[in-house]
């Protein structure tokens, strides 16, 4: 029998007031998910670079605080007096625009590069082997079966010698560093870039990432501070 099955079978046999306390358990976590959840959104969003204002917001912003005779919307007069417009008047707020268009696509880039979420694992030697060898394998018999393929690269690997496992020991160590870096920015900043490198990091190389503003400490007041004096009257 399955464990969805017994599963099934241990609730139904519970009582009302044992299965309310799981209801409220389940309750509890279902809203502490969803205010992580909530949490998570919001700083992802604050990171999120803006997108670039189009010609015609450039043109209203440059309006702003003026006021209109007309009695129309005060958008919809500025949106007729940008439609009439030369292309020649126009250029200016293309241009505007096309120089926030370009530097969103680089911030962009930097922000795709975020993962918001915790790091692979490292892979150890033997996973790499096998991962490796099963595709060496499965293109040689294409009529093996996936458990046969992988039983069959365990093998080698329990008879290979030390000195030939050598390349994947290293692939393993590069991958722990690798773990080691992201996990440590996700650490401190809540997310990690793929291609962090935690030496450019220390020497203060590494562009684009955010750090964490530091906070002053408030100044103590110490012995040789002079007191204020109040005047006698």
């Amino acid at each position: 029998m399955s464990l969805l099955k017994d599963g099934y079978e241990i609730w139904g046999k519970l009582s009302e007031d044992e299965k309310e306390e799981y209801l409220k358990k389940n309750h509890r976590l279902l809203l502490a998910y969803k205010y992580k959840k909530m949490i998570h959104q919001k700083k992802i969003k604050k990171l999120l670079p803006k997108r670039p204002k189009g010609p015609f917001q450039h043109f209203l912003k440059e309006k702003k605080g003026l006021k209109i005779e007309s009695q129309q919307n005060w958008v919809s007069y500025w949106k007729s007096v940008y439609d009439g417009l030369t292309d020649k008047d126009k250029a200016k707020y293309n241009k505007k625009y096309e120089e926030e268009k370009q530097e969103y696509k680089e911030k962009m880039k930097i922000f795709n590069n975020k993962v918001f979420d915790l790091p692979k694992r490292p892979f150890s030697s033997f996973q790499y082997y096998v991962s490796e060898r099963i595709l060496v394998l499965k293109k040689n018999n294409p009529n093996m079966k996936q458990t046969e393929l992988i039983h069959k690269a365990i093998k080698e690997w329990v008879s290979m010698e030390s000195k030939d496992r050598q390349y994947y020991n290293e692939k393993a160590k590069e991958d722990l560093k690798r773990y080691k870096r992201q996990k440590k920015q996700f650490e401190k900043l809540g997310y990690y870039s793929k291609d962090f490198d935690l030496e450019k990091e220390i020497k203060g190389e590494n562009d684009g990432e955010e750090k964490k503003p530091k906070l002053k400490k408030r100044r103590k007041n110490t012995k040789n501070d002079s007191k204020k004096v109040m005047p006698k009257k």
